[in-house]
């Protein structure tokens, strides 16, 4: 009996405090709560008088039980999300994700985007820090700038949760994919058409531990095909595309030299998290 009037209790607990019933309003009669918890009427009784006796419920002879009007409004706990970009199915799919987790557990999320500017991850952080967030999610862009800012949200308690980048340096929570693994089945699966001789383009594989696996998963395929590998195959030092243009295409072409060359090599960028497909012809 003590278990169910408990559960009842918390139950009502909370759906007072999420407003399912409004302020001043009667709350179901015992018969109904009785049928919606599928306990009995003392269960529902014990649960109604310790709401009553912690000011959540009040009742009237002759009218009822209504939710007390002096009960302090509830206010929602708030994580903070800041994501690089959304520009890409990969930052909104995290943005929707979380929001409906958020939802389902009577969070707020405030959101922010840093737009792959380490100036505006900056100033997000400092905003999340100014205001009272329980938690911190965020994607970064590997702005040592930010690892103070970081720094003091772990001062303040609060946990910080990194995705898809890690920075080992630091005391946070990661959550990623496999990198390694991925990128190796992905070579692996290109090998399995009769190519060869694939290239990896990438930023510097020092600028993100996820870049640096991904070298990693890029080579363990080479290895477990037992196909000869060649360094000359990763390139680094290819332009952005965050302000792509013709100009930065024609002296990207000019770096990519697979030798012995042919004709109609094919070459993905990945930039500001927009994908941009380029064919490309070696000489």
């Amino acid at each position: 009996m003590e278990i169910k009037y408990l559960r009842v209790f918390e139950e009502l607990k909370r759906q007072i405090e999420e407003q399912r019933y409004a302020y001043r309003s009667l709350i179901p009669t015992e018969t109904e709560l009785c049928r919606e918890f599928g306990v009995s009427r003392i269960a529902v009784r014990m649960a109604v008088e310790k709401l009553c006796g912690i000011g959540y419920l009040v009742k009237k002879q002759g009218f009822g039980t209504y939710v007390n009007v002096n009960i302090p409004v509830h206010i929602k706990h708030t994580i903070g999300l800041v994501i690089s970009s959304i520009a890409s199915s990969f930052g909104t799919d995290i943005l929707l994700g979380l929001e409906s987790e958020a939802n389902a557990h009577n969070y707020h999320l405030l959101f922010k985007n840093s737009d792959n500017s380490a100036e505006r991850e900056l100033e997000c952080l400092k905003q999340l820090l100014d205001y009272p967030v329980e938690g911190v999610v965020m994607q970064p862009i590997h702005n040592e700038k930010s690892c103070p800012l970081l720094q003091e949200f772990l001062e303040k308690k609060i946990p910080v949760v990194l995705i898809d980048r890690d920075l080992p340096d630091m005391d946070l929570s990661f959550v990623g994919t496999d990198s390694i693994l991925e990128t190796c089945k992905s070579v692996e699966s290109i090998f399995r058409m009769g190519k060869k001789r694939i290239c990896l383009i990438t930023q510097s594989p020092v600028s993100a531990t996820s870049i640096s696996e991904r070298h990693r998963g890029f080579k363990m395929a080479y290895k477990r095909s037992h196909i000869l590998f060649n360094a000359r195959y990763i390139f680094t030092d290819i332009c952005s595309l965050e302000h792509y243009s013709y100009q930065n295409y024609c002296r990207d072409k000019s770096k990519i030299r697979i030798p012995p060359a042919k004709r109609g090599h094919r070459l993905y960028y990945r930039g500001r998290d927009r994908y941009c497909e380029n064919c490309i012809r070696c000489y």
